[in-house]
């Protein structure tokens, strides 16, 4: 049941996130190379410029998995485009929004009820 739930909950932040790119005419992708290494949700935007999102349950652990996910997205990334990178997020349950080794960690507890 918790990984329904789980899922719904990441399903629905991809969902919405896509729709307000949209409005913005920021294109959307998933990342995933031969590996099996993941990004949830690239946007880029019509300037070039580009933002990585993953989107974790509030564990500490997890939350330290997407930072060192996306700290190595740039390693994937077209050198041409490395310098671009306008942000690199993680969206968690948690109760806090910080920045860490220049990832921000947005909590949607803060988002919603601060």
């Amino acid at each position: 049941m918790m990984k329904n739930i789980r899922n719904a909950i990441w399903k629905s932040c991809i969902h919405d996130l896509k729709i307000y790119a949209s409005l913005l005419d920021v294109n959307c992708y998933f990342f995933r190379d031969n590996t099996g290494y993941e990004i949830d949700l690239i946007m880029e935007f019509n300037d070039g410029t580009w933002s990585a999102f993953e989107i974790k349950l509030a564990s500490e652990r997890n939350i330290e998995k997407a930072i060192k996910d996306l700290k190595n997205i740039k390693n994937k990334v077209v050198f041409e485009k490395i310098d671009k990178c306008r942000g690199l997020f993680v969206i968690t349950s948690g109760n806090k929004s910080y920045e860490k080794d220049g990832v921000k960690i947005i909590s949607l507890y803060y988002l919603f009820f601060k």
